[in-house]
């Protein structure tokens, strides 16, 4: 992300749950991509969702980047659903945060959600939108985290 783009963006996570995953990770992507039907065709999104997401974010556009973000998310977990045996990391409440992030939308809150292979939900916005966000998942959610991006990477030695 361009430096003042990352600036402008916080990430809200609404923690779903905190115990072990039925399927891991390791185990969700390895019967993903031995049995599911659409792992070949989100591969190939992914690509295209890649050279649209390096042109938003050199553009600086929000918006674009989270459409890209939770359209990519969405079609990483079509991929689990198509799986032999399908499953899914979505528990009610995920869904249940989802939808309260499009109402967010809906009231002109421009708020985007994704999740990795887990139950929690991580939601893009604007940091001067981050307290409205962090709110609405805590009617939903019992914990909720704020982070923001990092300083640049660099090496720590261990050394003293």
């Amino acid at each position: 992300f361009t430096k003042k783009l990352s600036d402008k963006m916080s990430m809200v996570i609404a923690v779903v749950s905190d115990k072990e995953k039925k399927v891991s990770s390791r185990d969700g992507m390895r019967l993903t991509v031995e049995t599911s039907p659409f792992f070949k065709d989100w591969v190939a999104a992914a690509e295209t969702d890649l050279e649209e997401m390096k042109q938003a974010i050199l553009a600086e556009d929000f918006i674009k980047v989270g459409e890209i973000t939770e359209r990519n998310g969405m079609k990483m977990h079509a991929t689990t659903l198509g799986a032999e045996p399908p499953f899914t990391y979505f528990q009610p409440l995920s869904l249940e945060i989802m939808d309260a992030v499009r109402a967010l939308r809906e009231e002109g809150i421009p708020a985007y959600f994704t999740m990795d292979a887990g139950p929690n939900v991580k939601v893009i916005c604007e940091r001067k939108n981050e307290k409205i966000v962090a709110e609405k998942l805590s009617e939903l959610a019992k914990n909720v985290l704020i982070c923001h991006a990092g300083k640049e990477a660099s090496v720590v030695s261990d050394e003293k």
